[in-house]
């Protein structure tokens, strides 16, 4: 361990000291506190990376190769584990963290480790390269500047004790690579006149560094700071954390694997379709949604308006009718319904913690208060398309109660909203009224009225949002909706259209040029979650139904029962089921209006086939880790048992072959390999260096060697026996060395 250690840091001593500098000074901007054990530990790491890579450049290409990848394995394994755990600890992406300056993102022990591993592997790698193997002394220098680009997206200056070390290291590389490119059979002599010039040198670089006033420069540096503002980096971040946009993203894919941890929910129902925003407008030619001007816009919510529109009371309503008029209820088919439904189906779901300070709620369709309010959150307002937000983005935990489509599962509401549809609702509902007002009940007259306003703003959105569409589009959904009566049938209809017509979801799908809609309903029949909503919404609008294209969260999976503490505006504990919701959970879906009932989420996308491709996760980092496991053992292995028997059993068949004059030359050039000689030597130089270490002369095959490879002289009749017993003797006396150095490292 020894001498690894010291082949590999006594002869690269200046570059690995600046590989120390590098790495230290990018580190003080992530972990000032640990600062002293993380240098420890760099100059550890970069001692064992420089003695790993000066082992391995004797090698043969195809170990170095294989040392090289079992490293990267390595590295990969370690830094993912710590990404991994950064991501469902921190509150935003690895990716994110490491380009925002520190000062705006929480300190994550995780990040900084997995920052810590990159910077130290890539340094030392890089360093190493361009100082021992190919001296390239603007490459170096720009590896140095690596710093200053970590300080300069921090808008700080880099500490002078870091700039001047950084500064004289690179003066002392440049000075020690001058050995770069001395042959190995010369020695550069270094005497302590040189040795002191370089290091008055050095110092009076630093003390004029220090001393000399810097100029005050007005440099524009604002490309910089924009140039992680592009429309492409923006609509990272946007897809990433579900932020609301003006145009809805064409990637958002549901694949059912846990990646990023964005949010963190607690719900009494399972599984449920939170929206972040809604689309109105499409453009066909573009396969594009945009918001309407009033779709971000809202009143202040009224908790009243809002729970009005409860199904359970509308159905209470409507089987009072028909309970006090049989006629109108054979007419619409309600006879014996029950009076009313089992239960009320209000829900609730609780935001607890969130990457994103997003002023929209994640908010269910028929979402109608926000019950939970964090202290400082601020008003709550609602769009005219059911979307809640708040005035303040500060604190984004929240609460929302809200009606659940379960509702619908209840055979008698059923009945009620099958009934109808959107040309005979209107009717509907005006004799409701009637009947319950002839008998002198006036309990249900708001909701009525509410079911009313509800289906004109429906209506008045459906004519808002025409939109133009091929008549193969309409022949498909005629021919799909052909035997329905009421909007509900339709839209059943509609959702099961994708799970039985060989649609499919893909996460690889590369759509061809002109991709759209009559494209994937015709043809293509392949595509995403954002595609299969888009296809309802634009089928049920060809119906005659109004519908909105939804994008935001789908709750799935709850890992653990949960109670949540009580919060302020809350009457007590909600218990429920405990949701960690990652970025693969974006999803987008369509939303239509039912008459009888109100709007509605649906699902056609196929969840359950969604799994397509595997998230890279801790087995992915174990595997990566086994793996280079078993490539350092192979080389290792293979190092110091496979190839040097084989190299024996090679080189003794090629001896048997050989006359005496080869088999003697051959001798003396694998005396020279194995002790690790220059191939420059000659072989009276290797005779001495033989005599001298190991006490063993081999002066008679050095002047047979001399003779047959530089006379060209026949060699006599014994000189191959006597080759081969120095060569056997010097064997065993390396083994015996070998033996010696193992007991005096066991001691």
């Amino acid at each position: 361990m020894i001498k690894f250690y010291k082949e590999g840091v006594l002869k690269n001593i200046v570059p690995l000291i600046l590989c120390v500098s590098i790495v230290t000074s990018c580190m003080y901007v992530y972990s000032r506190d640990t600062l002293a054990l993380l240098t420890l530990l760099t100059i550890i790491i970069q001692a064992t990376v420089f003695s790993f890579y000066t082992y391995i450049s004797g090698k043969s290409m195809i170990l170095r190769f294989i040392s090289i990848l079992g490293s990267f394995f390595a590295i990969g394994a370690l830094v993912s584990i710590a990404v991994k755990t950064g991501n469902n600890q921190s509150t935003v992406d690895y990716f994110v963290w490491f380009l925002s300056p520190q000062s705006l993102v929480e300190f994550s022990p995780a990040y900084v480790a997995a920052t810590f591993i990159i910077i130290n592997f890539f340094i030392a790698s890089t360093v190493y390269y361009f100082s021992a193997v190919r001296y390239r002394i603007s490459m170096t220098f720009l590896i140095t500047l690596i710093p200053f680009a970590v300080y300069r997206k921090e808008t700080a200056q880099v500490p002078m004790f870091f700039a001047l070390l950084l500064l004289v290291m690179y003066m002392a590389l440049m000075i020690h690579c001058r050995q770069i490119n001395t042959k190995p059979r010369h020695r550069m002599i270094v005497e302590k006149g040189y040795k002191r010039s370089m290091i008055v040198f050095l110092a009076f670089t630093a003390f004029l560094a220090l001393v000399i006033p810097k100029p005050q420069l007005d440099i524009d540096n604002s490309w910089v700071d924009t140039v992680f503002e592009s429309q492409r980096f923006t609509e990272y971040m946007l897809h990433r954390l579900g932020i609301v946009s003006e145009t809805a993203s064409s990637s958002l894919a549901y694949t059912g694997n846990a990646n990023v941890k964005l949010f963190e929910f607690v719900t009494n129902e399972e599984p449920v379709n939170l929206k972040s925003q809604t689309y109105s407008l499409y453009n066909f030619d573009k396969n594009l949604w945009r918001t309407m001007e009033n779709e971000t816009k809202g009143v202040k919510l009224n908790t009243t308006d809002a729970e009005l529109l409860d199904p359970a009371k509308f159905y209470s309503a409507v089987a009072k009718a028909a309970e006090l008029d049989s006629k109108w209820a054979e007419e619409y088919g309600l006879e014996d319904l029950a009076p009313e439904l089992k239960e009320s189906y209000v829900r609730a779901v609780t935001l607890l913690s969130t990457r994103v300070n997003s002023r929209f709620c994640y908010s269910p369709v028929l979402a109608f208060s926000v019950s939970v309010v964090s202290a400082g959150r601020g008003d709550v307002f609602r769009t005219e398309q059911g979307m809640l937000y708040s005035s303040d983005s500060n604190n984004p935990n929240y609460s929302l109660r809200y009606y659940s489509d379960s509702s619908l599962r209840e055979k008698n509401l059923q009945k009620i909203v099958n009934s109808v549809n959107y040309n005979t609702f209107p009717k509907f509902l005006s004799e409701v009224l009637r009947i319950l007002s002839d008998n002198g009940i006036s309990e249900y007259n708001e909701v009525i009225s509410a079911y009313v306003d509800d289906y004109l703003s429906a209506m008045e959105y459906f004519n808002e949002t025409e939109t133009e569409m091929p008549e193969s589009l309409y022949s498909i959904t005629e021919n799909v909706i052909r035997r329905c009566d009421s909007d509900y049938e339709k839209a059943l209809a509609i959702e099961s259209y994708f799970r039985t017509n060989d649609f499919r979801y893909s996460l690889t799908y590369r759509k061809p040029d002109g991709y759209n809609m009559e494209y994937f309903l015709t043809e293509g029949k392949t595509g995403l979650c954002s595609d299969y909503a888009t296809a309802m919404v634009l089928m049920a609008r060809a119906a005659g139904i109004p519908a909105r294209y939804a994008e935001g969260l789908h709750l799935h999976d709850p890992y653990s029962e949960a109670t949540l503490p009580a919060m302020s505006g809350s009457s007590g504990n909600l218990p429920g089921l405990y949701i960690s919701v990652t970025d693969s959970d974006l999803h987008a879906f369509p939303e239509l209006y039912i008459s009888g009932y109100g709007w509605k989420s649906f699902e056609p996308t196929q969840l359950a086939e969604t799994v397509e491709e595997s998230s890279f996760d801790y087995r992915m980092s174990v595997v990566m880790g086994v793996i280079a496991l078993l490539l350092i053992i192979f080389v290792l292995f293979f190092d110091r048992k496979i190839r040097p028997y084989f190299s024996e059993k090679i080189f003794f068949h090629r001896l048997k072959n050989a006359s005496d004059e080869k088999s003697v030359s051959m001798i003396v050039s694998r005396i020279r390999k194995k002790l690790g000689l220059a191939e420059s030597m000659t072989s009276a130089e290797t005779g001495k260096y033989v005599l001298e270490v190991y006490g063993t002369d081999m002066s008679a095959t050095v002047e047979d060697h001399d003779a047959a490879v530089y006379g060209g002289k026949k060699v006599g009749e014994g000189a191959k026996a006597a080759a081969l017993e120095v060569y056997d003797r010097l064997t065993e006396l390396m083994k015996e060395q070998k033996k010696s150095r193992n007991r005096k490292a066991e001691k």
